[in-house]
């Protein structure tokens, strides 16, 4: 789901972040970033700042310049630079868990790149569900003709590109 998003809109960036009971990210699924800038960044986003706003109104963002946001908190050491930003909540009914985070793509995003994002995060959405049935174990979701391979594996994965979120 996350490299789809990705694709569709041309991003060089795109995320889901898994929330836990908390509000704030468990698991990180991410593309865009290799292994050796992921482990210089160090800790993931725990969903504070842009990516918590979208937790806290539970709609779309889309901005053009992150860094003039008003929930920006900025960037750790080592992160790359981004700067364009659409973020779309992953939920299944009133109940939200996750996000999808999409950045940087030239230009910004657009209305039909959110109207994209949301249909997949109705995906994402069913996908967490399941995997949250049995964690540590992938799921297969078949959503009409679309099927979608996901691993939420929560503090046992050592993948570069799905990795704990810090406690």
């Amino acid at each position: 789901i996350v490299q789809t998003a990705a694709d569709l809109t041309a991003a060089p960036y795109a995320a889901l972040g898994v929330l836990g009971e908390d509000g704030l990210h468990r698991a990180f699924v991410y593309t865009g970033i290799d292994a050796r800038t992921a482990a210089l960044i160090g800790h993931l986003p725990a969903g504070h700042g842009v990516l918590g706003h979208i937790t806290r109104v539970g709609r779309a963002v889309r901005v053009n310049d992150l860094t003039q946001h008003p929930a920006s908190v900025g960037f750790p050491s080592h992160h790359p630079p981004m700067k364009t930003f659409l973020g779309v909540p992953v939920g299944i009914g009133d109940r939200m868990v996750g996000n999808l985070y999409l950045a940087d793509k030239p230009g910004g995003f657009t209305a039909e790149d959110e109207d994209v994002v949301v249909a997949l995060a109705a995906a994402a959405a069913v996908a967490v569900e399941h995997a949250d049935r049995s964690p540590g174990h992938p799921r297969c979701v078949a959503d009409r003709d679309v099927e979608v391979a996901v691993e939420v594996q929560v503090r046992q994965d050592d993948r570069p590109r799905v990795r704990e979120a810090a406690q």
